[in-house]
């Protein structure tokens, strides 16, 4: 049914009316439950009050008899805290004391077990003992390195405590070393490591790589060492100077200082001239190269300066002397039994005036025999003189006095001939006479001359050697021979050139130039430390250029280093055609060396600063006369100028006309310096 607007009103006005029945109803309800709700609070609130009350009381009362309780717990344990404090003192007492008898008890077991101890290890050790190893001293001089190590190998090997050492390195001592011992405090005279760094001090080797390495860089064989000596002593020092190097770098430096080192300059050569891969192998080389040595060298007594002295001659002077001595000394008797009065004389001089033992000449021969006993060896080529022969001490062998020098690699030597034979002669103005070697001798095949025994040869120390005779050879430096007589012996030189030699036939030394000169030549000296030295380069000063079918004189450089006077200018192996070098002598003492050179090519030539121009050979010999240099005429040249030069056949006829026109130039040039010298 549908709603009408009445019917909305009624049901408007119905809903107002539920609604306002509803609140006066909720109204009444509210205030009842306010007012029973009130009336609950109050009974609550009053009972609740009360019953705090109540707790309040009880819970004081309990406080009361907890605070009792506590008190008397209190004094309790107060006083059980008294008692037990008093009883542990006790307690703490008898421990201590019985802590006291128990370290002593255990104190006197332990020296009581030491006791057994140490009497069980001497029983053992007397019953089982080993041999100690001896420990060798020291005194300073040798090294303190090789003897720590030793000292550390038998310390090792004896068990010996730091302690036991220390006594056992002072016992050690002798000499110098023993007096490091006073400059130690004596707390410290026990002390290994003090008594130690003191000798490392005073012996040790400061500054090992760079001491070993100056060492090696000077260290040579000594006189009287041997081979194995100074290769032992090399490998030490280059152990010791590259210890930071690989093993193969160490063996090659230690090669090559044992090969620099070597004494004799002929093993030295062929240990250099071998290939040669470490030390061991150049120290078998060089042993049997010395081995072979001696075997060719079988009953050599080397010397140097010696005399020529007539046995017979002064035999007869010292009798004739002897005699008038005699006759004098008898008519001096006579005089003084005559006079009845005595007279000073001396025995040795035969003057008056002073005995013998104050005789002035009696010392002076003493002192010049001691000085004599006190001359080293001399040395032969770099060798040591053989075994001394037996100084018979005759008086009537003359000794010849000179002047002692050092030889060996500071001698001096020429190069010539002897009857053909190629031969490097020892210049020794000390030698009266000259002496060739036995078995060169023997080369020459030429009869002996029979030498009667009253001719000895000796030396300055007195030393003599028999002679096999006497040989008249042709000394030959340049184009000009020299006969001379020589003297047969055991000698380490194979020629000896004396004083004889060279006063008979004018010559004359100049150390300044290095040259012996006589009126014909003048002969090269080269020191036997240098030997002969090979052709050396000669290089361009600066740049130069030479033009087409030119030539010009180019100044060259040859360097500071040369042992030689004089060189022949040569052409270069290495050198492209179309060059010629003219052969020139050259003096070498001049700081810039011509060299003449003809380009006979198309193409001009560029030499760059310190390029080779030419090779330069060392002249031994000088010939002062200058028929040799005009002797060839230009015709007599041959012909071979421009044999290599690369031209056409039209054009080698001009330049073969070009190169005799060269030929003439040269010799002209040099017979005019030849006309000027």
């Amino acid at each position: 049914m549908p709603t009408t607007r009445a019917m909305e009103a009624q049901f408007q006005t119905l809903l107002e009316k539920l609604t306002a029945s509803m609140n006066a109803i909720m109204g009444e309800m509210k205030s009842d439950l306010t007012a029973s709700m009130n009336a609950n609070m109050g009974e609550m609130k009053s009972e609740l009050t009360t019953n705090i009350a109540e707790v309040n009381t009880k819970l004081t009362n309990v406080n009361e008899q907890i605070s009792a309780n506590m008190d008397e717990l209190n004094n309790k344990l107060t006083a059980n805290k008294e008692e037990l404090k008093s009883d542990l003192k006790g307690i703490g007492d008898k421990l201590t004391t019985m802590d006291k008898k128990f370290e002593e008890m255990e104190g006197r077991i332990e020296s009581v077990e030491n006791k057994f101890e140490d009497m069980e290890s001497k029983l053992e050790a007397k019953i089982f003992e080993k041999p100690s190893i001896k420990l060798s001293t020291y005194d300073g001089k040798s090294s303190w390195q090789v003897y720590k190590t030793q000292f550390s190998i038998v310390a090792d090997a004896n068990q010996w405590d730091s302690q036991t050492k220390a006594c056992q390195l002072a016992a050690s001592l002798r000499a110098d070393a023993a007096d490091i011992l006073q400059t130690l405090p004596e707390t410290q005279r026990l002390d290994f490591d003090a008594l130690v760094n003191a000798l490392e001090l005073r012996f040790g080797e400061k500054c090992v790589k760079d001491y070993s390495r100056l060492q090696l860089k000077s260290r040579q064989q000594k006189v009287s060492e041997t081979l194995q000596e100074l290769a032992t002593d090399v490998e030490r020092l280059s152990h010791l100077a590259f210890s930071d190097c690989p093993t193969e770098v160490r063996e090659v430096l230690a090669l090559q200082h044992f090969i620099d080192g070597v004494r004799d300059p002929e093993i030295q050569k062929a240990l250099r001239m071998t290939d040669l891969k470490d030390l061991k192998g150049a120290l078998l080389f060089a042993m049997k190269f010395e081995a072979a040595q001696q075997a060719t060298r079988k009953g050599r007594h080397p010397i140097r300066a010696v005399n020529e002295s007539d046995t017979s001659n002064s035999s007869v002077e010292r009798l004739e002397r002897q005699m008038r001595s005699f006759m004098n000394r008898v008519e001096s008797l006579m005089s003084q039994k005559a006079d009845g009065k005595k007279t000073l004389k001396c025995w040795t001089c035969g003057r008056e005036g002073h005995l013998q033992r104050s005789c002035r000449a009696r010392q002076g021969a003493e002192t010049n025999s001691a000085s004599r006993k006190e001359v080293s060896e001399k040395l032969i080529n770099g060798h040591l003189v053989g075994r001394r022969l037996p100084d018979f001490g005759k008086p009537h062998f003359q000794v010849c006095q000179i002047s002692t020098k050092s030889t060996g690699e500071n001698g001096i030597f020429i190069m010539g001939h002897v009857n053909e034979l190629p031969c490097n002669m020892i210049i020794d103005t000390g030698a009266n006479v000259s002496i060739i070697r036995n078995d060169l001798a023997q080369k020459l095949k030429e009869k002996l001359i029979w030498t009667p025994p009253r001719v000895v040869l000796q030396t300055v120390t007195g030393e003599k050697i028999d002679i096999h005779g006497k040989l008249k050879v042709n000394i030959k430096f340049g184009d000009t021979t020299y006969q001379h007589a020589v003297y047969v012996a055991d000698i380490a030189d194979p020629f000896i050139l004396g004083l004889d030699f060279l006063k008979e036939h004018g010559f004359t030394l100049d150390f300044n130039k290095n040259e012996l000169r006589s009126i014909h030549e003048e002969v090269t000296i080269f020191k036997i430390k240098h030997r002969t030295e090979s052709i050396r380069q000669v290089t361009a000063n600066e740049n130069i250029t030479i033009p087409p079918r030119t030539e010009i004189i180019v100044p060259g450089y040859i360097g500071n280093d040369v042992s030689f006077n004089s060189g022949l200018i040569g052409s270069a192996e290495n050198k492209a055609n179309g060059l010629l070098i003219a052969s020139t002598l050259v003096d070498l003492s001049r700081k810039t060396i011509p060299v003449r050179i003809c380009n006979v090519t198309e193409k001009s030539r560029v030499f760059q600063k310190g390029e080779v121009l030419a090779t330069c050979s060392p002249v031994t010999c000088v010939c002062k006369s200058s028929s040799l240099l005009l002797s060839n005429s230009p015709q007599q040249l041959t012909p071979d100028l421009l044999e290599n030069v690369e031209l056409s056949p039209n054009r080698k006829a001009p330049q073969k006309d070009c190169s005799k026109n060269l030929k003439t130039c040269f010799l002209e040039t040099v017979a005019i310096l030849a006309i000027l010298q």
